[in-house]
């Protein structure tokens, strides 16, 4: 009797030892901070993140023997990818003026098929861009003697940060003072009678910079001014026409 209940027990205790191991689970995760198999976190991404570089990495606990646990991303979140070791990238650049947070459901399974959830809140932090023109270079013909205030174009910025403003200057390329632009709204006019016997042929570089409390950003575009002796039709326009188009192309060749 007293071996057949040592192997009675000895079987009992086969079973009870099955049973508390189909038990296991994913008891915590060190990143983020969760006490139990499942929880939340939260986590700061800058909008110009670099690509395809790690920026957090996932890791979970389990109460296996064994502890080999794999990650992966519950639903897919563009665009946001996380490797079976719990590596979490970006392979597209953040825009925090299209969307400032997203919600991942990371998933721990350890090699017991026990699984544990972080839900991580990511927020995308606002960093300053720089304002943009929608042409890289532009041109305008006026002729000689053209009065004081005569316009020449009106230059446009956007900028893709919300309530950012923008000041208009020319940087370069009007030695004699020969334009001014108004700062708020980018119009540029002569700022005195143009004779056009000292230069027929300006390069404006016009600057946008923004109004970042921490960290300006300029856009830059550039204006081709050609004084013409006369208003010009027929040929001679067509001419001053390729001299316009000759002269901008020398701007990013030279």
């Amino acid at each position: 009797m007293a071996k057949g209940v040592g192997t009675s027990a000895f079987i009992c205790l086969i079973f009870l030892g099955l049973f508390l191991r189909s038990d296991a689970d994913i008891t915590s995760w060190t990143t983020p901070s969760i006490t139990g198999d499942s929880g939340t976190g939260t986590l700061s991404v800058d909008e110009d993140q670099a690509l395809d570089t790690t920026i957090k990495t996932y890791a979970a606990e389990t109460d296996e023997t064994v502890k080999t646990i794999t990650y992966a991303l519950v639903t897919a979140v563009a665009p946001f990818t996380l490797d079976s070791t719990g590596e979490l990238k970006i392979t597209q650049a953040l825009d925090h003026e299209t969307q400032d947070s997203y919600t991942l459901e990371i998933k721990a399974t350890d090699n017991n098929d026990e699984v544990g959830i972080a839900t991580i809140t990511v927020t995308v932090g606002d960093v300053n861009e720089a304002p943009s023109f929608a042409k890289a270079t532009s041109g305008k013909r006026i002729s000689k003697d053209s009065a004081t205030g005569t316009t020449i174009m009106t230059v446009t910025a956007t900028d893709p940060d919300d309530g950012d403003v923008l000041k208009y200057s020319i940087h370069s390329g009007d030695t004699n003072s020969d334009f001014t632009i108004d700062e708020a709204n980018g119009l540029i006019t002569t700022a005195k009678v143009i004779s056009g016997t000292t230069m027929n042929v300006y390069t404006l570089v016009i600057h946008a910079v923004d109004d970042d409390a921490t960290s300006k950003k300029t856009g830059t575009t550039t204006v081709v001014v050609l004084v013409e002796d006369c208003t010009c039709s027929g040929a001679a326009s067509v001419t001053a026409g390729l001299v316009l188009v000759l002269a901008g192309l020398l701007k990013f060749l030279y």
